[in-house]
């Protein structure tokens, strides 16, 4: 019905009982077939929600079906010989919180499961002890308390059930089920639905290795890039899972955790793993299924235009850059840009800051990248030391602000720690000193500059 446990109970017929309270506004009823036909039809009348539900002539949670827990409790004793105690996690629905404590309710014995048959399911008042962003797996022949489960819990949780009447696969529908486990952070035992593999296999066994291939219609980064790379990659794969186009969907990412840089090995490879959680938008990046690399949060904004500061402002001008004098400076610093990598076209210091024309060439790894350095080269001026990131606070992408390649004016306020060009803006970059380089004669670092006189007295002036 459409009404409470305590507004329908007052309008119930003698001979029907309440068997459920779901929820604030639904409760189901249980009593004779005829009497609940014709009382949900007064209900009906009434404009109230009603509905017949077919229960095979039982009525499950009322006062007649009693005379079967003496069979139902013989029953139950043969099976479960040894009761366990009821863990802290589960929440009982047949007895009220106040008698948790009571012999009932501390065991999963043969006398609590009969109770559970008899009594009033208290689903509404345990539903108060579930979290606000729980995951919600629904186990039963039916997914039918989805809409109650809905309607209950908080806007966070996230419903997963294993069945629902009617589908036309449901292995596919379970496997399905299985598979929003993972997306929304669970790790199920996949393994555990399929018969194990004895080795060796036979030898008609197909193998997999030819459908395996490269993909070479992207590309990959060197060591000092992964970190721009990284937030590629998980922007990426939240726009698959969301189904939507990276050119369409901005994005903010927060909170941003660098656990690892990473130095790919001249020889050999790893395996980059995204986890993303469906509801909350956390994540996390592992190399080869240990090492946590990188964690943050992306989300979808509600209102583009209120992420980005107001506050942009430089002063006036000091000093200017061209593009060669901003690399050769990185360069003798130990910082390794090439190729694409060398976006800043020309940069000019400013008391506040810098300002500078970066290249947008339809590559958001590179762009992201030539905004981070203009942080490197302005805030290490006094420092011969690499520097990395470490934390971001907030870092905004509009894409819609890069359809075309152009050069794009792009501004850092080292007083704020605000970095904005064109559509995409980062704030509160963090950064920390390492030792990336290898001590070889192809890595040549300038640590220092020193004059040194020298006076030879054969010399004539």
């Amino acid at each position: 019905t459409g009404l409470g446990h305590k507004e329908i109970k007052v309008l119930c017929p003698p001979e029907v009982d309440v068997a459920c309270h779901n929820s604030i506004n639904s409760s189901t009823i249980s009593g004779p077939e005829h009497i609940v036909i014709q009382f949900v039809e007064d209900l009906k009348k009434k404009d109230i929600f009603a509905r017949a539900v077919n229960v095979s002539n039982i009525a499950y949670h009322s006062r007649y079906i009693k005379p079967a827990a003496p069979r139902l409790l013989r029953y139950l004793k043969q099976l479960i010989t040894d009761p366990k105690p009821r863990s802290s996690k589960w929440i009982s629905s047949s007895v009220p919180e106040s008698e948790w404590d009571t012999p009932l309710a501390k065991y999963s014995s043969p006398e609590y499961h009969t109770n559970n048959l008899l009594k009033e399911v208290l689903f509404e008042e345990s539903t108060t002890r579930i979290p606000n962003n729980a995951i919600v797996i629904e186990i039963a022949p039916h997914g039918l308390l989805q809409a109650i489960l809905r309607r209950s819990f908080g806007s966070e949780c996230i419903h997963i059930p294993l069945t629902v009447r009617g589908h036309p696969n449901s292995a596919e529908f379970l496997l399905t089920a299985v598979g929003k486990m993972y997306e929304a952070g669970l790790l199920p035992k996949v393994s555990s639905l399929y018969p194990p593999v004895r080795y060796p296999v036979s030898r008609g066994t197909a193998s997999l290795s030819s459908l395996v291939t490269w993909d070479h219609k992207d590309t990959y980064l060197t060591a000092m890039d992964m970190n721009t790379g990284r937030l590629l990659l998980t922007w990426k794969h939240y726009c698959s899972k969301q189904k939507i186009y990276i050119s369409e969907t901005s994005v903010v990412f927060e909170n941003l955790q660098v656990h690892q840089h990473l130095v790919i090995p001249e020889k050999g490879g790893f395996t980059l793993s995204v986890f993303i959680q469906r509801g909350s938008g956390f994540f996390e990046i592992e190399m080869d299924g240990v090492t946590l690399i990188l964690s943050g949060q992306i989300v979808q904004p509600q209102n583009l235009k209120q992420e980005f500061d107001k506050y942009m402002t430089v002063s006036p001008d000091v000093f200017s850059l061209t593009a060669q004098e901003v690399y050769s400076e990185l360069k003798n610093r130990g910082y390794q840009y090439t190729d694409q990598f060398r976006g800043i076209l020309d940069l000019t210091t400013t008391q506040k800051g810098c300002v500078a024309t970066v290249n947008w060439a339809d590559n958001w790894c590179c762009f992201i990248d030539s905004l981070i350095q203009m942080v490197l080269f302005t805030d290490g001026d006094n420092s011969h030391d690499i520097y990395l990131p470490l934390e971001i606070r907030k870092a905004v992408i509009d894409p819609s602000q890069h359809k075309e390649p152009r050069d794009i004016k792009a501004v850092y306020n080292n007083i704020s720690g605000v970095v904005r060009g064109g559509g995409v803006e980062i704030q509160g970059l963090k950064v920390s000193a390492t030792k990336i380089l290898k001590n070889n004669e192809a890595s040549l670092k300038l640590e220092s500059m020193t004059f040194i006189s020298h006076t030879n007295p054969r010399l004539k002036v």
